[in-house]
């Protein structure tokens, strides 16, 4: 079976080769510039395995030259929305980020959330979880407090614990009366909401009610929840909110009274612009995602023009690597995520440069990165390659000596991944541009 695997992976390569080739000719007719003359110059030895450190890691914390979306065409029909959204025929374009730690703190996806919203407009906050109530870190913008209770959490990093996992990748569970406030910041005015969309238990299980940050106002959801949509309540708010109070209160009459929380999403209905939603998880892989429950179903309900896909680095330091059970967990991500999402576009961006045990550098990164950019090109998908801009083998270690990366030299600190953001930020740009220059 795992030579079968092997065979598989080898055959991608064939038939990815071939469809960058294809892609090539049939954008003939678009500008040739760097970011189609740069695939050859990235077939480089920072890919080689056997390279140390010192061999690859320069001065410069990154390769500007290299900083481009290969099979840039993949995304054209999010290309396309942005230019429909510039040119004010639509209203709003809507990105979900899917990734690990490295997505979680929103430090990276803040960043370029950031920089669309300033040229393109604010469309919203988008997905979010009570990061706060499930006792982890999250993002600075929008924070969560809840009643005391017995509050419980999983991440789907742990599949084996006996708790569903839904569209946000954790899931609160509680079995009592509790409420949940979520709220915006006062410097974040960009994130206010008139709509409220809940992603729990049925109703079967659940009582839930949405109420004023006071207390003092009722909120009524719009429709009754189909068999379908179960597990989604959407609630109109009015005017613009900045705070929310969600109230649970368990089923008495079920046998099993926890309920669970999957996770909320705050809309901007009347907003023009961009919408970027964020769901990380600390320590996840694409097998993590694979199993959980009710991830791919609740993620059909969140419309995206644009998914971007940010994993690999747990699988990379994975005691249990392997090539093959890495292929076949990201060849099963992305077919679950195409019967969901059948029309977006599709970003995979490759995970960064990492040590292992803090005391070696990791070869298993540059394996990863060739079967994502060979599965994404021959899937019709954008790849950008992160880990060669930022060096490849050994380069975090000049990210941490810069001031950059965290001294487990698996993570950035809040610079380093403000500027992997503004570098992502620049390549969709640039790609964009080019893109719809050259259907003028």
């Amino acid at each position: 079976m795992k030579y079968l695997f092997v065979f598989l992976i080898f055959v991608g390569v064939a038939n990815s080769s071939l469809a960058y080739s294809q892609a090539k000719k049939s954008t003939a007719k678009k500008k040739q510039v760097a970011s189609h003359k740069a695939p050859a110059k990235k077939k480089s030895p920072a890919h080689a395995s056997h390279a140390t450190p010192a061999s690859v890691v320069s001065k410069a914390l990154f390769d500007a030259n290299l900083n481009f979306i290969e099979n840039d065409f993949a995304l054209r029909h999010f290309y396309e929305q942005l230019a429909l959204l510039e040119q004010g025929k639509i209203k709003q374009v809507r990105i979900i980020h899917i990734g690990d730690s490295h997505i979680q703190a929103d430090f990276f996806t803040g960043t370029v959330r950031d920089s669309l919203q300033r040229r393109f407009g604010s469309a919203g906050r988008g997905l979010y979880f009570p990061y706060h109530t499930a006792g982890t870190n999250g993002p600075d913008a929008v924070k969560d407090r809840a009643s005391e209770a017995a509050w419980k959490m999983k991440r789907c990093a742990f599949p084996n614990q006996p708790m569903p996992i839904g569209l946000m990748g954790i899931t609160l569970e509680v079995a009592q009366d509790a409420y949940i406030d979520v709220y915006v910041r006062e410097e974040d005015s960009g994130a206010l909401f008139d709509e409220l969309r809940v992603f729990s238990d049925d109703a079967s299980k659940l009582e839930l009610t949405v109420l004023s940050a006071d207390g003092s106002t009722r909120y009524a959801s719009q429709g009754a929840p189909n068999e379908k949509k179960k597990h989604l309540r959407e609630y109109g708010l009015g005017d613009l909110k900045s705070a929310i109070r969600i109230q649970l209160e368990p089923q008495r009459a079920d046998s099993v009274a926890a309920v669970h929380l999957y996770g909320v999403q705050l809309n901007n209905s009347k907003a023009h612009g961009v919408q970027y939603n964020m769901i990380g998880v600390n320590g996840a892989k694409f097998s993590d995602y694979n199993a959980a429950r009710y991830f791919f179903s609740q993620l059909e309900y969140v419309p995206a023009d644009l998914i971007i896909v940010s994993l690999g680095t747990n699988e990379a330091l994975s005691l249990t690597y392997a090539a093959d059970s890495m292929y076949m967990a990201l060849d099963q991500f992305y077919k679950k995520l195409r019967q969901v999402q059948p029309s977006c576009s599709i970003l995979f961006t490759s995970p960064p440069d990492t040590y292992y045990q803090h005391t070696q550098a990791n070869p298993h990164t540059a394996e990863i990165v060739e079967i994502e950019r060979r599965y994404a090109i021959a899937h019709d998908c954008g790849f950008w390659d992160f880990y060669t801009i930022m060096g490849g083998l050994g380069s975090v270690v000049n990210w941490y000596k810069q001031g950059m990366g965290n001294k487990d030299l698996v993570h950035f600190l809040r610079p380093g991944y403000q500027k992997q953001g503004q570098l992502l930020y620049s390549a969709l740009m640039n790609a964009y541009e080019q893109n719809i220059e050259v259907k003028k």
